[in-house]
């Protein structure tokens, strides 16, 4: 059984991680979940995570500097204030158990979304069945071409950044919902 979301809103979460300095995430290898890893990284928290599969995108968090285990231990949490997981993590899933047990912030990835776009003034998501990797894509281009340097985290590599995330210092952020 997967875990549930969280539904915090924006003030709760603010109150909840205003004074972490760490982040967990339970399930990093995902194409959200390791963007989501790799904006906290570069706004300078502590980041550390967990995914049972090694692939390309483990790799590149990796390489920014961010440990993933591939095995769950919770001595993994040691250090670590609070815990962004997808739901896809199972509620006996060791590491997560852990943090319950140890009384961490849990938040749910699509909570932890919400959280971050709030640094944003304009906060522009792409929804819907096909294509939004694509128009997300086209969107940080139009937004890049017109100088207005936005974050971005698609679901997919953005061609000019060479992974999914690109962290501007614009006030718009362009994610794929």
């Amino acid at each position: 059984m997967s875990t549930p979301n969280t539904h915090y809103g924006a003030e709760a979460l603010c109150r909840l991680l205003a004074d972490k300095n760490s982040i967990y995430f339970l399930g990093i290898g995902g194409i959200s979940m390791s963007s989501l890893a790799l904006l906290t990284h570069r706004r300078g928290l502590r980041v550390g995570g967990y995914d049972r599969t090694r692939s390309e995108v483990t790799g590149r968090l990796e390489a920014a500097g961010i440990p993933v285990h591939d095995t769950p231990d919770p001595s993994h949490l040691d250090g670590f204030e609070a815990v962004v997981y997808t739901v896809a993590i199972a509620e006996d899933h060791p590491e997560y158990v852990e943090a319950v047990r140890r009384g961490l912030p849990l938040v749910s990835r699509s909570d932890y979304l919400g959280y971050l776009m709030l640094d944003y003034q304009s906060r522009s998501g792409v929804a819907g069945s096909h294509g939004k990797s694509t128009v997300t894509a086209m969107l940080a281009e139009i937004f890049t071409a017109a100088g207005r340097d936005p974050t971005v985290l698609c679901g997919a590599t953005l061609p000019a950044e060479g992974g999914p995330v690109r962290v501007g210092t614009g006030k718009d952020c362009i994610f794929e919902a």
